[in-house]
């Protein structure tokens, strides 16, 4: 089942917060839909504005990693890894 056309608007209006980084849609381990915010270094949790925008839905926080993550080949042996 898709992700409710509101929730893509919560995040459509949610990444445009300064605190905010990257936006995303998960699910919570009781299956409820609920938007992902990746917070800004040092931000305290939970954010009243994107509390606010989330409404019904629950927002789930994490903080940026301090390495941009790296993309591998899909399967391993294709191309030499360095």
């Amino acid at each position: 089942m898709p992700a409710p056309d509101e929730l893509l608007r919560i995040a459509d209006a949610a990444i445009k917060h300064s605190e905010i980084s990257k936006v995303g849609i998960t699910k919570t381990a009781d299956g409820r839909y609920a938007l992902l915010a990746t917070v800004r270094k040092h931000t305290s949790t939970p954010v009243a504005d994107i509390e606010k925008i989330a409404g019904e839905y629950p927002v789930v926080y994490r903080e940026e990693e301090d390495r941009v993550p790296v993309a591998w080949p899909a399967r391993p042996g294709d191309s030499k890894q360095t």
